[in-house]
């Protein structure tokens, strides 16, 4: 009689079902990570709202025509000017979802020598990396109504730390 060994499959790598449900897990680890892991996240959102302030501001700057100053420039203008990332619907939207409102502003007694971005929706400590960073740069910078910068001084950072602690803050940056 012959004896006939029989061998037995060995598995190599994962099956479907199981990469189907490894996959899901990673993404629903991946939308908690996104949805509750705000601190972790809030330094990056902070970074690119003071890179996304800089961009409108260098593009700006370059528009103020002589004679008129910055008369002309609106935030449907300047949307037409920024990468469409940034726009929606004909509306420049900054990284919390919240409509962006360039103006022309009044500056050292002369109209539409500065432009203002009033700039929405700053959870508090977004809204004091990002006006630390860059806040010195501004003319003026407001927090909800309170002026933490005026032309001439640096950032009033106490004052600064005080106006941001709303979950929701509204930031006014004043330049030339």
């Amino acid at each position: 009689m012959v004896k006939v060994k029989i061998r037995s499959k060995i598995q190599r790598g994962f099956t479907i079902p199981e990469l189907v449900i490894s996959l899901g897990i990673i993404a629903v680890l991946s939308g908690a990570i996104m949805k509750f892991g705000g601190g972790l996240m809030g330094s990056s959102r902070a970074k690119v709202s003071s890179d996304f302030i800089g961009m409108l501001v260098s593009t700006t700057r370059p528009l103020k025509s002589p004679g008129i100053g910055f008369k002309n420039i609106t935030s449907t203008v300047v949307a037409g000017y920024i990468d469409e990332g940034f726009v929606s619907s004909g509306t420049i939207v900054n990284t919390y979802g919240a409509a962006v409102i360039i103006a022309p502003t009044t500056y050292a007694g002369v109209p539409n020598n500065a432009l203002t971005i009033t700039d929405s929706m700053y959870p508090s400590q977004d809204c004091n990396k990002t006006a630390s960073s860059i806040g010195d740069s501004m003319l003026a910078v407001t927090v909800n109504g309170t002026s933490v910068k005026t032309e001439g001084s640096p950032l009033n950072r106490a004052a600064l730390q005080t106006a941001c602690a709303a979950s929701s803050n509204t930031v006014v940056w004043t330049y030339n």
